[in-house]
């Protein structure tokens, strides 16, 4: 017992090394009661106290873990946040800077919304919200637009998002944004300009009268009963001097050169021509047509006089580029055009390519859409024969007509090229070639004025018909309106226009010299072994196998993988492969 309480006496007096305890030095003085009062006052006793830390020696309650010496704290060990809400801090009033700042703000947004084509609305004023000239307002993250001014404007169609906004550059120019032309050069700023600009209208004005001078004595000829050959030769000149007389005009070449070319005007047509002819175009159609042998292997000869051009989809690759570009992703054309001779996979011509057409005869003719391939392998025969993708009689064109040529579906269908394997690369031909005149017709400048003054006389008259039916039909439908749903007033089914390769569900009405041309629709079995020739020389097209007149086209092709698709879901028959034969096969053929 006595040892036991001896340990435990060392273990309290006993210092402990430095890193157990802390020693920490008091001094205090200690009175004497018999010392005097000026005595001096005795040394200072010191007292030492040991005070513990908390160490591993020191037992911790189980309840308190140990934070780790190193890296993050432990989930146990983490402190939580207090659940319990606390009010947000107050937030503070608008000084009147401020108050004076954001009314002058809604001020100047007052005003360009009531007039957003003269507004000039600083962009670091308004935030993100700018009305400059006519592109409409836009809307981003910061400075928002209230809900009412956003409703309105979306109303009147001016808010844009900033996400397929328009960007800054050069306007768009064009016939659904046409501009007019401005002068280069103030007046009398270049002398040697003004000049030029007054000899260049002196003479336009010459040539206007000396064709107003022609124009009488061919109305003078016609009722006096002029000769054929005589009245289409004055024509012939009316013409040259009527595309003389504006053609050096630049507001005229500026006009063409920005794409808001009038086909009715001759000068505009003539310098349209004269871009497709001497600017590459034509050059390199006929190069390629030449260069891969297309003529003579499909026909012997041919003379475009109509500028044909094909659209295709576009690959994924090309696709993702032109997104990443485009950041909205709106209005992004999936279409391509084709340059004559270039390669276009299967799965780009899974679908009909689009067909594009620029005559240059003011009255509607009618032409023959042909496409076929002129390397289909023939094995029996040992040599190359062609096989009919598309075919397509009697489509009306003119140099009025604008856009891609519509409902061409509607009588030999579509099959998309389908390159065998083991073949070189495939040439598709598109051939747009002109039907023959009616039997005792003939096309020349007397019939074109006449067939193009009946054309407008039909087109004022549908013009008018259609305005008649919208009429009708709005008065139906407001008196359905008006009837309320038991009156049959709920609304109807919305119609969609008809999609351009489906079939037309009326043909429109032309005034043409055209022979309509009743051409059987080809059947599938015959489609393989297809004689353009001969079917060119049957019914007339291009006068006749000469190549006179029309359009063509060409593209490539080579096997892959998507070819097996359109041999069993449109051919519905096996796929062929070829190859070279083996030497020893041939050879026991032979014997």
């Amino acid at each position: 017992m006595r040892m036991r309480m001896l340990r435990l006496a060392l273990r309290v007096v006993r210092p402990g090394p430095a890193r157990v305890g802390v020693r920490r030095a008091t001094t205090t003085a200690v009175p004497t009661p018999g010392a005097a009062a000026g005595a001096p006052p005795p040394p200072p006793t010191t007292t030492t106290t040991t005070t513990k830390s908390k160490t591993a020696l020191t037992p911790r309650p189980a309840h308190v873990p140990a934070p780790p010496k190193h890296g993050r704290r432990t989930r146990k060990a983490s402190s939580r946040p207090s659940l319990a809400w606390t009010p947000p801090a107050p937030r503070a009033q608008p000084t009147p800077h401020a108050l004076a700042r954001a009314a002058r703000r809604r001020a100047r947004l007052a005003r360009a919304f009531a007039a957003p084509q003269s507004a000039r609305v600083p962009r670091f004023r308004v935030g993100f919200h700018v009305v400059r000239h006519a592109m409409p307002l836009r809307r981003g993250r910061r400075g928002r637009l209230g809900r009412e001014a956003r409703k309105r404007l979306e109303a009147r169609g001016l808010l844009e998002s900033r996400r397929n906004r328009k960007r800054t550059g050069r306007a768009r120019v064009g016939m659904d944004a046409p501009r007019r032309w401005n002068a280069p050069v103030r007046a009398g700023v270049l002398p040697a300009y003004d000049e030029a600009v007054r000899l260049i209208r002196a003479d336009a004005g010459a040539v206007r009268r000396e064709a107003q001078a022609l124009r009488a004595e061919l109305r003078v000829a016609e009722k006096g009963g002029a000769r054929a050959a005589e009245v289409e030769g004055m024509r012939e000149r009316l013409h040259v001097l009527d595309v003389q007389s504006e053609v050096n005009l630049p507001e005229v070449r500026w006009s063409v050169a920005n794409g808001m070319a009038d086909m009715r005007i001759p000068s505009h047509r003539h310098l349209v021509e004269q871009r497709w002819r001497k600017e590459g175009d034509l050059d390199l159609l006929m190069e390629r047509l030449h260069q891969m042998h297309v003529l003579p292997d499909v026909l012997p000869a041919l003379h475009p006089t109509v500028d044909l051009r094909l659209t295709a989809r576009l690959m994924p690759a090309h696709f993702a580029a032109l997104m990443r570009r485009n950041r909205a992703g709106r209005g992004v054309n999936t279409y391509k055009e084709v340059v004559p001779g270039n390669y276009l996979t299967p799965k780009q011509t899974m679908a009909p390519p689009r067909v594009y057409a620029n005559a240059f005869h003011t009255d509607v003719r009618l032409y023959t859409l042909l496409m076929l391939d002129a390397d289909v392998p023939d094995p029996q025969h040992r040599t190359y024969t062609t096989f009919l993708h598309w075919l397509k009689p009697n489509i009306p064109l003119s140099a009025t007509h604008a856009g891609r040529l519509a409902h061409l579906n509607s009588h030999t269908a579509y099959i998309p090229p389908h390159p065998q394997r083991g073949t070189p690369y495939h040439r598709y031909v598109t051939l747009l070639l002109p039907q023959p005149p009616r039997p005792g017709a003939r096309y020349d400048r007397a019939s074109e004025a006449a067939m193009a003054a009946q054309q407008a006389a039909l087109e004022q008259r549908g013009a008018a018909a259609k305005e008649r039916a919208r009429q009708v039909e709005a008065a139906v439908a407001e008196a359905a309106s008006a009837l309320g749903p038991a009156g049959g007033g709920g609304r109807g089914r919305t119609t969609r226009p008809t999609h351009p390769n489906a079939a037309p569900e009326a043909e429109r009405e032309h005034a043409t010299l055209s022979a309509r041309l009743e051409i059987p629709v080809v059947r599938d079995a015959e489609r393989l072994r297809f004689d353009v020739r001969a079917f060119v020389k049957r019914w007339g097209l291009g006068d006749g196998v000469r190549g006179f007149g029309g359009g063509a086209h060409m593209f490539r092709g080579v096997w892959d993988s998507q070819v097996g698709a359109v041999y069993r879901y449109k051919l519905h028959e096996p796929q062929p492969r070829y190859g070279r034969a083996n030497v020893k096969e041939e050879e026991g053929m032979k014997a």
